[in-house]
């Protein structure tokens, strides 16, 4: 849900979170002319649990905090480049 209220979009959660593998075998099975287009391949493969939809209050929200974030990166810039000969 948070996603969905930072991003202001649909977030769509799958069935099955194998993602980079099952996109990988999506890739080579299209690539091995098993399907005519890689929706074609997505309609067989993957599988959809739930849509997480944007609450307006939240989308709000996180756009303020942004905003702010904004700021304080702006004036807070320099002290992060003195501060880098610190870091390992």
């Amino acid at each position: 849900q948070m996603q969905a209220d930072i991003f202001n979009a649909d977030v769509v959660a799958l069935e099955n979170e194998q993602g980079p593998g099952l996109g990988a075998a999506m890739l080579a099975a299209y690539g091995c002319g098993w399907f005519e287009s890689l929706d074609a391949c997505a309609e067989r493969f993957v599988k959809r649990a739930s849509v997480y939809k944007p609450q307006q209050a939240a989308v709000d929200a996180y756009a303020g905090l942004f905003r702010i974030y904004q700021e304080v990166y702006g004036q807070t810039r320099g002290l992060n480049e003195a501060l880098k000969s610190f870091r390992n």
